[in-house]
């Protein structure tokens, strides 16, 4: 469950559509499920928060369980996305 998202988008207007100059936000999360790989089981009672932008999304996950392994701590950085 995403409990608060906050964004900002700047871009103009080209020929052909849309094009986005800018993109940054703040995802919170409380007892979320993610899944993370096809196959795996997914990771649940996530609290995670993050940021992200036009390059990248940087989380940190508070706490959580796969099946019975229980996640105190942990970091997930997604770079290259442009």
């Amino acid at each position: 469950l995403m409990t608060e998202a906050i964004f900002s988008l700047k871009g103009h207007r080209k020929e052909a559509g849309f094009s986005v100059d800018e993109l940054k936000g703040t995802l919170k999360g409380k007892d979320a499920e993610i899944s993370y790989l096809d196959g795996m089981p997914p990771a649940q009672n996530v609290s995670v928060q993050g940021t992200f932008d036009k390059k990248s999304f940087d989380f940190t996950i508070f706490s959580g369980n796969v099946d019975y392994v229980e996640v105190e701590k942990g970091h997930i950085l997604i770079s290259g996305l442009d």
